[in-house]
């Protein structure tokens, strides 16, 4: 077994202010060295062991004691130097730094072991505090380490209702933001344990809901999609909660896409009545947001314009090694029409210019299935036939492109195979025509 420097326990050294947390930090490493068994009652000697067996507790015993050593400080080691058992030496540190509970006859409270933890222990407010410490604090992945920790001795705690509103280790992560502490807990809980309520009736995605967690509220949503439709004690829905508290257009947009139209109609209730409400107490109409694209539109329209003038005076040789040339082809491909006519106005001979693969502008077109691009083909007059029966480095015609399949960003939007073949079946006819 080897051990760790004792530079590794210097910021957990042990104090009575800080036990709770360097016994935790402490039983972590021993677990994980294979060394804990040591601590435990059921590893004393016994007299029938063999001297293998003993030189084997020796060792760890050894080990696990240094380890506790070497998380002191100098001026605490005499505590524990002159004990020679791990176990006794543990006991001894809990002895003295462990804080005493009373009962409420003034009597000293018995110890309440791990294993009889209650499945609810509000009761127990210095297991509360246990448990959401690391929920509420700042580090994600060592946060992750004490919950999973936790989980291993109170296998309970998972769905218990550790604060004074009934909120579980869930809520308290979704709470703190800890995405990753989130998804954890998730993965290792069931759909009904995610439904589990705090004392004001919200779920986990409503807890979300309310704090803007989108990337929380997905996480959830992929586990039990029922959470949607899922109201509180008022009556509200997840969406609901999200615009009313938080007001995050992100999250806002995610419930609302996943919350069935069907639910929000006015015969399941005022759900419908009251988003609507709120899309207009927050002025959530997405009418300025379209002005803006459409003003950025008439801009880049505007210096296409500009730069169609200073393309008409290039020499048209130019054309095939200008900076111009990938622009140009990159609109065809994505179907941005007035670019490529502002193009074609300015200089007439980007109807034929080659790009890669020898593909003209009307190629590319077919092969992307840009029907607005392709449309262009019409007014193309005397340089038509060449456009038409041209082929590219591949020997490509437009029917042999025609008979490729789409690209997958074309496919993307049109819903079911049968559609998608039928459009495909309407392109080829087209180029036969």
């Amino acid at each position: 077994t080897t051990i760790q420097s004792s530079t590794s326990y210097k910021d957990v050294a042990i104090a009575r202010d800080n036990y709770k947390n360097w016994s935790v930090c402490m039983k972590n490493y021993l677990l994980a060295q294979d060394l804990w068994d040591i601590i435990e009652a059921s590893s004393e000697r016994k007299a029938e062991d063999s001297e293998a067996d003993i030189r084997n507790w020796r060792k760890k015993n050894a080990a696990a004691l240094l380890a506790m050593q070497n998380s002191c400080e100098p001026n605490l080691i005499s505590e524990i130097g002159e004990i020679t058992s791990a176990k006794d030496a543990w006991n001894a540190l809990a002895k003295i730094y462990e804080p005493t509970t009373v009962d409420e006859s003034g009597q000293p409270a018995a110890k309440v072991e791990e294993h009889q933890l209650p499945a609810t222990i509000t009761n127990q407010q210095s297991k509360v505090q246990e448990l959401q410490a690391p929920t509420l604090s700042q580090g994600d992945s060592a946060d992750w380490d004490l919950v999973r920790h936790i989980l291993y001795v109170y296998p309970d705690a998972i769905t218990a209702k550790v604060s004074i509103y009934g909120e579980t280790l869930l809520h308290l992560a979704i709470i703190a933001g800890h995405v990753k502490i989130v998804e954890n807990l998730v993965e290792l809980m069931s759909e009904q344990d995610i439904e589990i309520r705090d004392t004001e009736g919200l779920t986990a995605l409503g807890i979300a809901a309310m704090y803007g967690r989108t990337e929380i509220a997905k996480c959830i949503v992929r586990k039990n999609e029922e959470l949607v439709v899922a109201p509180d004690k008022r009556g509200h829905i997840p969406l609901v909660m999200a615009l009313r508290y938080a007001a995050h257009q992100n999250m806002i947009r995610y419930l609302y896409s996943v919350t069935p139209i069907d639910f929000l109609l006015s015969e399941n209730g005022s759900h419908g009545s009251l988003v609507l409400s709120y899309f207009i107490s927050l002025r959530m109409f997405g009418f300025k947001k379209i002005y803006d694209m459409k003003l950025m539109h008439t801009y880049a329209l505007e210096v296409v314009r500009c730069m169609s003038k200073e393309i008409s005076a290039l020499d048209s040789n130019k054309l095939l090694y200008g900076v111009v040339l990938y622009p140009f082809f990159e609109a065809a491909k994505r179907g941005i029409v007035e670019f490529i006519v502002e193009m074609i106005k300015a200089k007439p001979d980007f109807m034929t210019v080659y790009f890669m693969n020898g593909r003209s502008v009307i190629l590319s077109a077919v092969e992307n299935r840009q029907e607005k691009i392709f449309s262009l083909l019409y007014g193309f007059n005397e340089r038509k036939l060449r456009v038409v029966f041209g082929l590219d480095d591949f020997r490509n015609n437009l029917l042999h492109l025609a008979g490729l399949l789409a690209p997958s960003s074309q496919l993307d939007h049109i819903s079911g195979a049968a559609l998608q073949m039928q459009r495909e079946l309407q392109w080829y006819k087209v180029i036969i025509s």
